[in-house]
Formats: C-alpha cells, sequence, structure tokens
C-alpha cells in the first residue's frame, strides 16, 4: 500500500526523505507483524490507521500542488470579470449607490491583499509542508468577491414615480376652479 505510493513522482514531489523513509521502515515493521499469527482485527486497524495517517498528508500535499497550478490564472480572470462589472455599473448604472460599491470595492481590494500575501507564503514554504492556501480556499474567497459584484449589477432600474391618481384630479380639479374663478372676476368687472 505505502511503498507504491511513495514511489509516485508527485509523492515524492512534496515529502522529504525522511518523511518516505519513516512509512517504509512501519511498512516493513507491519509486514512482519502481519504474517505473525494471532493478529487481532483491531489491531491491524490501529497500524494501517497509523499509516494513513502518515501517508494522507502526503497525498493531500500532492493533489493540492496539482490544483494550485491552474489557480493564478483563474484568480486574474475572476478578478478582470469584477473590475469589468465594475466599470459597468459606474458608466451603465447611476441608481447603484455609491456606499454598495465602495463596499463591495473594499472586499475586492481585501481578497486581492490577502491573494498577494498567500502567493507570497506560498513561495517560501517548501513543497513537504502544508500549502499556505488551497484551491477551494481560494475559489471560495473570490467567489463571495464575485457575488457581492454580481448582486450589484442585477439591482433593477427604480420604476419612476409617477403622482397618484387622487393627487392628479385634485391638481385638475384646483386648476378648473381657479380658472373659473379668474373667468368669473372678468365676468365682474364687464
Amino acid at each position: 500500500m505505502g511503498r507504491d505510493k511513495l514511489e509516485r513522482d508527485d509523492i515524492v514531489k512534496v515529502s522529504t526523505e525522511e518523511q518516505r523513509q519513516e512509512i517504509l521502515k512501519l511498512c516493513t515493521e507491519y509486514e512482519e507483524w502481519m504474517y505473525e499469527a494471532g493478529a487481532a482485527k483491531s489491531e491491524f486497524e490501529t497500524k494501517l490507521k497509523a499509516l494513513q495517517d502518515l501517508l494522507g498528508p502526503m497525498e493531500e500535499r500532492a493533489i493540492e500542488l496539482e490544483a494550485r497550478a491552474d489557480i493564478p490564472e483563474a484568480v486574474e480572470e475572476e478578478i478582470a470579470a469584477i473590475k469589468d462589472m465594475k466599470k459597468h455599473i459606474a458608466k451603465n448604472m447611476s441608481w447603484v449607490s455609491s456606499n454598495k460599491t465602495d463596499a463591495a470595492a473594499e472586499k475586492l481590494a481585501e481578497f486581492e491583499s490577502w491573494w498577494a500575501k498567500k502567493q507570497e507564503q506560498q513561495k517560501t514554504l517548501p513543497l513537504h509542508e502544508a500549502p499556505a492556501y488551497t484551491k477551494q480556499e481560494v475559489m471560495s474567497a473570490i467567489s463571495k468577491v464575485k457575488k457581492e459584484w454580481d448582486k450589484l449589477k442585477k439591482m433593477k432600474k427604480p420604476k419612476e414615480t409617477k403622482p397618484k391618481k387622487e393627487f392628479t384630479v385634485l391638481i385638475s380639479v384646483l386648476v378648473f376652479f381657479s380658472h373659473w374663478h379668474s373667468s368669473s372676476q372678468c365676468a365682474d368687472k364687464l
């Protein structure tokens, strides 16, 4: 189980020789133990779990190393799409309040700052250590920012408010009486 995996290139990249040797040593011990008579199932499960606990993080780092390869490009594309939305809103959607766009812009700036720090941290980390970020973590964070801008872009323009019918009737009546009153004063002078 462990020996075959330890020889894979992706596992070699994300582990040290010492880490692999520790697993190989356990594999040998467990192999010898398995040939001994009277091994209990619970003891086997305990030993298997110990081996998986050592190998599991290596496999996770290998999977994440491959998954992270396309993240910078994907993030750049998402940021560009968000900035296009920002321009569209500023140019064509005057009804969206600046408070809302400023808040969304702040979230984008916070993400960009966080992302720059995570990339710098990752550059300094050896591959055999836990990564500074995971693909899922980054994509989730940029997705939240994009949703904020999507909400703003989907805001409908408020409908023009028309005066209420009763108000219009009242104005018409006042205009009528105003004209009537003016014409009756003119008639009195004649």
